[in-house]
């Protein structure tokens, strides 16, 4: 996590409340999805009568978030980045670049769209590990897919928690304004109110969604200003019943409240909520859990426990007991084992500091609002029409500065892959690209040697740059990627990339394929190309001789180990195509789809 000396206005237990309401969220999400499409009789089967306490398995690994959290990192991004963008430039209205920031997690979810061209940019999608698909509910997608621009709204009727299990982020920025300026708390509560209504209307149409939401984010707001959750639901409710369609939501509320006072930390008095599979379920599922558990585990544990939407039920109760209690209050067996737990944790750190960024002054511009600038914020407003008379506001300005020994250490890869490229494409020109085309002739590929050079290079370059951020020996394999392969002793074998059509990447590997890493390839955003990852893959020897038996079931097993580690069978699906044409192994990998509930 950053450095906390900047943060002067913020105390450690205020930081401790916003790291653990966005660490809470996760650890409820990733404790809910093994089970989250199963019945309770299946819990008990499978957990015993005590449901699940612990992480179990899914997506390939212990403690992996979900959507819920993708999207709750990306809501987060979009509010701090709205707070920047605007002394970068001008300012700008939050929904829109919550909107933006939608897209680029749709990005993530292998999918495009025509706003990708002016957004892809910013430091939360340089992170790979968020190019996953964990079950996106289909109103989320769809309703992404079909924006016409970054004020649209969603057209459909779903009240599905899509909407609402992803706004914790609104209540964080609001209370941290609220806490710069105590007397605008009341306006600021009604903003976040609205805000958080506002980005559940980007993909979920159905009023009961948007107010969900908008209650949701103002409760969160509140409790980290300091009040106890039973007041905050209290001063919420007027604010409600003030929009047209309210009753739903109300009378959810009003439910879970009355349940936890008569019959608290009950699991059947949690499942006559609901199964939180629409909005106002999972906002009162979420109360109640947050409202009469004695403490965080025991009210995450019976968030997840219902045979619903566990996930979001328990994504939403840990945001909420997180900024009740704290990170101290959540178990380490469940936050040393979560997945993206230091982003996380970084993220939340800056939702309670931005407001002390500023382009000059002694707080600004430091590393989170570097973070949070675009490739520049002026393409964002050049899109938008509004560029002109745009000057630098930070020049002159010093940055504070990078770790040397990190700095040095990249610099030296840089330069080594710079000049490999050279000599590489110099190689490939003096050939005029045979060696090139015959490979492509083999593998009945279309006859685009440059293709071949452009995606060689980008998958060398990722390759490069995974052994880097593995702290592993990189030189060694740019020397072992030589553009005539026979030059490159003990490395009798290469692997050819599919990228979408776009391009075909070739890399000389060993019989292990110790050069490549399978998963974080297929997790690859090819930004030059707007893809993510490849499509196929095959398996040839450099002497052009066909593989034996035994090499095929070697590299299959291979294969297998390498995509298995990080992804699960409802995650990525693959097969070896059997008419593979003589003797290369062809490889086909994809997403799997599957059928989920409209959230």
């Amino acid at each position: 996590m950053e450095d906390r000396s900047s943060a002067n206005a913020r105390n450690e237990a205020d930081l401790e409340r916003y790291v653990g309401c966005l660490i809470g969220g996760a650890v409820g999400d990733a404790l809910g999805a093994p089970v989250e499409f199963m019945s309770n009789s299946e819990i008990a089967g499978q957990f015993g009568p005590g449901g699940i306490q612990e992480y179990a398995p899914v997506f390939g690994r212990v403690g992996a978030i979900t959507d819920d959290t993708q999207m709750t990192l990306f809501t987060a991004e979009g509010v701090v980045r709205s707070w920047v963008r605007a002394y970068v430039h001008a300012p700008c209205a939050i929904p829109g670049q919550i909107a933006r920031a939608y897209q680029r997690w749709l990005h993530t979810q292998g999918l495009e769209h025509l706003m990708h061209n002016h957004c892809l940019n910013g430091w939360l999608i340089t992170h790979k590990n968020l190019f996953n698909r964990r079950a996106p509910g289909s109103t989320c997608l769809s309703g992404l897919q079909s924006m016409k621009c970054q004020d649209d709204v969603a057209k459909n009727t779903s009240k599905g928690c899509g909407g609402v299990m992803r706004v914790a982020p609104v209540g964080m920025y609001y209370a941290t304004l609220a806490a710069e300026n105590d007397a605008n708390q009341s306006a600021l509560l009604n903003e976040a109110f609205a805000t958080g209504c506002r980005s559940a209307a980007i993909t979920h149409g159905h009023r009961t969604g948007q107010l969900a939401s908008g209650a949701f984010a103002a409760i969160v707001m509140l409790l980290l200003t300091g009040a106890h959750l039973r007041l905050a639901v209290t001063a919420i409710m007027p604010m409600l019943a003030a929009h047209p369609d309210h009753e739903e939501t109300t009378g959810a509320i009003e439910h879970a409240c009355l349940l936890a006072k008569d019959r608290p930390n009950d699991a059947g008095a949690l499942r006559e909520l609901g199964g939180g599979w629409v909005a106002e379920e999972a906002l009162a599922m979420a109360l109640y859990c947050a409202l009469s558990a004695p403490d965080f585990r025991s009210g995450v544990v019976l968030a997840v426990n219902h045979g619903g939407d566990s996930d979001s039920t328990g994504s939403m109760a840990g945001q909420l007991l997180g900024a009740m209690y704290g990170t101290s209050a959540i178990p380490n067996s469940w936050r040393m084992p979560l997945e993206l737990g230091a982003l996380i944790e970084a993220v939340a750190y800056d939702l309670a500091v931005f407001s002390k960024w500023r382009p000059s002054g002694t707080n600004a511009p430091d590393v989170g609002s570097a973070r949070y600038q675009s490739e520049s914020n002026h393409v964002e407003a050049a899109a938008e029409g509004d560029l002109a008379g745009i000057s630098d506001p930070f020049e002159g300005v010093e940055l504070p500065a990078p770790n040397e020994e990190r700095l040095e250490n990249q610099e030296a890869v840089e330069r080594a892959l710079s000049e490999w490229e050279q000599d590489f494409r110099a190689d490939a020109k003096a050939d005029d690209h045979r060696i090139f085309r015959a490979h492509l002739r083999r593998l009945e590929l279309p006859d685009e040697p440059e293709l071949l050079l452009e995606g060689t290079i980008l998958v060398v370059q990722m390759s490069l740059a995974y052994l880097a951020l593995d702290n592993q020996e990189v030189q060694e394999l740019l020397a072992q990627q030589r553009y005539e392969p026979t030059a490159v002793v003990r490395l009798p074998y290469q692997l050819t990339f599919d990228i979408h059509g776009k391009a075909y990447g070739r890399i000389n590997v060993s019989a292990e394929m110790r050069q490549v890493d399978l998963a974080d390839l297929y997790a690859t955003p090819w930004h030059a190309y707007n893809r993510v990852g490849y499509r196929s893959f095959w398996i040839s020897r450099v002497d052009g001789a066909p593989l034996s038996p035994q090499e095929i079931t070697d590299f299959e097993k291979t294969v297998n180990d390498d995509l298995r580690f990080d992804y699960c069978e409802e995650e990525v699906d693959y097969w070896f195509d059997p008419d593979t044409y003589q003797g290369f192994l062809r490889v086909i990998v994809q997403d799997v789809y599957e059928e989920g509930e409209d959230v």
